[in-house]
């Protein structure tokens, strides 16, 4: 698998001693970006520690689907990077509380195993 340089990370979604996944921009392109401990990618609990990712292809509807939600968070709830101010827009404005309730009732998980994997990169 190619290693990957110059990655800017956009947005996280999950975090845990770093980001997990998320957006990102490689190459003036947006992928989806998800940690990744496979074996054949990493041999040493070294390695690990420093987090290899995935870039992964993403279809237009996912990233239309993943940036609705992210505004969606930022708009209610928090807005941590620059890019999230990007995304900051008054027609989704909401009660915090109503975010939450929303997100459990309507956010469906994407699946994306059957997306290719362009590479892989560190942080």
């Amino acid at each position: 698998m190619m290693e990957l340089s110059n990655v800017k990370i956009l947005f996280y979604s999950g975090y845990w001693d770093g980001p997990l996944n998320g957006l990102c921009e490689y190459e003036n392109k947006i992928y989806k970006f998800d940690v990744s401990k496979m074996e054949e990618w990493i041999e040493t609990e070294e390695e690990w520690s420093s987090k290899i990712y995935k870039l992964i292809d993403i279809e237009p509807w996912q990233l239309s689907y993943e940036l609705y939600w992210h505004s969606l968070f930022c708009t209610n709830i928090a807005a941590y990077k620059e890019y999230d101010q990007k995304l900051i827009d008054s027609r989704f404005e909401i009660k915090n509380k109503d975010f939450y309730k929303k997100q459990k009732n309507e956010y469906k998980k994407i699946d994306y195993s059957n997306n290719n994997i362009i590479g892989i990169f560190k942080i």
